[in-house]
């Protein structure tokens, strides 16, 4: 009986001892299994920036199992021997209509952070006369041409382009009401206004379009538009208060054409002390697309309960103000 139950354990203990070896066996192979998945084998390469600015060459390798960033690409360092052991690299330079990239990279071409640089824009000379009917200027960075039919072509007729805002969205603080619909409102005044003004052709963008599309509108009607001009309202989660103009330094009509809407704008606003002023912001498409000298106005903030009722309120001065900075600007007469 004895001998008997001792068999029945070396069995029981055999059993154990096999189960045992069994599961240290499959652990192994599972820890085999998750040592290969960080292998990183399975990796795919990305484009670090958005493919619109054409970086591709800048790129990172992420491994597809865990997520790790294997490696990131900046070969135009090496290429163009910029060095490794410098910060703020410039990897792609701006140009006039496309931005450029800084790269700011450690002693071990350890990338740290890029960073996107803003189009320069245009740096235009003067009109001069090209023949009895065109004028042209120059860019002197990228040499390109802009022409413009003379007043002999236009039959002495001013022209301009106005482009209320398409952001319909943007709900105004008594939320009854958008930025859309009031700047559209607002231009409709301001196109009433000019209408007396025989020497002069008012263009306008297409509600239902968006900016890129009423940008390339406006561009349309090529030399002829002497002024672009953008009108918004303001939105800051309603803190903030006050007229702002965007526009770009560099460029000397757009700046002209600024400070004459800015000036005009803020003479009419409640509480000079608010008024923000002109913002040198190049990066909007509305500034750096447009082919004529342009500009943003920001009337006041539509989120803040103080403004939205002075827009809501003074559509009708706010929009002779507009017409006033317009004409002199223009040097238009009835």
């Amino acid at each position: 009986m004895l001998i008997k139950f001792k068999k029945i354990a070396k069995i029981i203990i055999l059993i154990i001892c096999s189960i045992m070896f069994f599961n240290v066996t499959a652990m192994a192979a599972e820890t085999d299994k998750i040592d290969e998945i960080c292998k990183h084998e399975k990796t795919e390469k990305h484009v670090l920036l958005n493919a619109n600015n054409n970086y591709s060459e800048i790129s990172e390798t992420v491994c597809l199992e865990c997520g790790t960033v294997t490696e990131i690409v900046l070969p135009t360092i090496k290429d163009e021997g910029l060095g490794i052991d410098r910060e703020d690299c410039i990897v792609k330079e701006p140009t006039c209509l496309i931005g450029g990239i800084k790269a700011d990279i450690d002693i071990n071409n350890k990338l740290i952070n890029i960073r996107y640089l803003y189009p320069l824009g245009h740096s235009y000379s003067e009109y001069e006369k090209k023949n009895n009917i065109t004028e042209i200027k120059t860019c002197s960075r990228c040499n390109c041409v802009k022409e413009r039919a003379t007043k002999t072509l236009l039959e002495g007729k001013h022209c301009i382009y106005l482009s209320p805002s398409s952001q319909f969205e943007n709900a105004y603080y008594s939320k009854d009401t958008t930025e859309g619909e009031m700047m559209n409102l607002l231009t409709d005044k301001v196109e009433e206004r000019l209408a007396s003004y025989t020497n002069l052709t008012v263009h306008r963008n297409k509600k239902e379009n968006d900016v890129l599309a009423n940008i390339a509108l406006g561009n349309s009607h090529g030399s002829n538009v002497e002024a672009y001009i953008s009108l918004h309202s303001n939105g800051a989660k309603g803190t903030a208060r006050g007229p702002l103009v965007i526009y770009d330094s560099r460029d000397e009509e757009r700046t002209k054409l600024a400070n004459i809407m800015y000036d005009n704008l803020l003479e009419i606003y409640p509480d000079k002390d608010l008024g923000r002023g002109l913002l040198d912001k190049p990066k909007y498409y509305e500034i750096y697309k447009v082919d004529a000298p342009s500009i943003i106005m920001e009337v006041a903030f539509h989120d803040n309960k103080e403004d939205e009722a002075w827009i809501r309120n003074n559509l009708d001065k706010i929009a002779d103000s507009i017409v006033k900075g317009i004409i002199e600007y223009l040097n238009v007469e009835k």
